[in-house]
């Protein structure tokens, strides 16, 4: 696992002279609003629906709280339910921000699903997902960058300069979002169809 340190070569790169101890709160606060934008960060978890289950919230937070706790990570939303593979329809279900889903239909079917979630970092994580360093540390640089370089009366502050880094984050949030929809096609292999 990553840490909000492994960042810093970035940001010294694109907005150099900044102490360390006003960027790492900041890269933080950008890597969280990544991934809640982005939704890139995202894990399986397995849930066995029972009758009582399937007519109340299912709070995937608490279902699964010892699982996120042990990478650091909170919800953020539901992506997708499967059943033995078979994906439900988005009208079959509703989500719940940061809880869960509550199904639609009066009877769901029961039994085990696959529900893919998407999270974020717990305020104060120690450790962050690798991919976020190895694929999205530039993007989120441009992102710490446009916050700090927002800071008035700074050495390092520089309006104009921070709407470019802005809108550059913009850009790799958007990336990510991308990639992280479309599960068939890749913007790191080259691999993607347009329709």
């Amino acid at each position: 696992m990553a840490t909000y340190k492994d960042f810093l070569e970035e940001i010294n790169v694109v907005l150099p002279g900044v102490a360390r101890p006003v960027v790492l709160p900041t890269i933080e606060r950008v890597v969280r609003e990544f991934c809640e934008s982005s939704k890139i960060w995202r894990r399986d978890i397995t849930v066995t629906i029972d009758s009582a289950m399937s007519k109340a919230v299912v709070d995937i937070a608490a279902l699964a709280a010892d699982e996120l706790a042990a990478i650091n990570a909170e919800l953020v939303d539901v992506v997708s339910l499967r059943i033995k593979e078979s994906p439900l329809p988005y009208s079959a279900f509703n989500r719940v921000a940061r809880q869960g889903f509550i199904f639609n239909e009066s009877r769901p079917r029961l039994g085990e699903y696959t529900i893919t979630v998407s999270l974020t970092p717990v305020i104060g994580a120690a450790t962050i997902p690798d991919v976020l360093v190895k694929n999205w540390a530039v993007d989120i640089a441009y992102g710490a960058a446009y916050r700090l370089a927002m800071q008035p009366n700074q050495s390092w502050s520089n309006p104009q300069v921070a709407q470019e880094y802005k809108r550059l984050y913009t850009q790799g949030k958007n990336r990510a979002m991308f990639e992280a929809n479309n599960e068939r096609q890749s913007l790191r292999t080259g691999a993607y169809t347009f329709y």
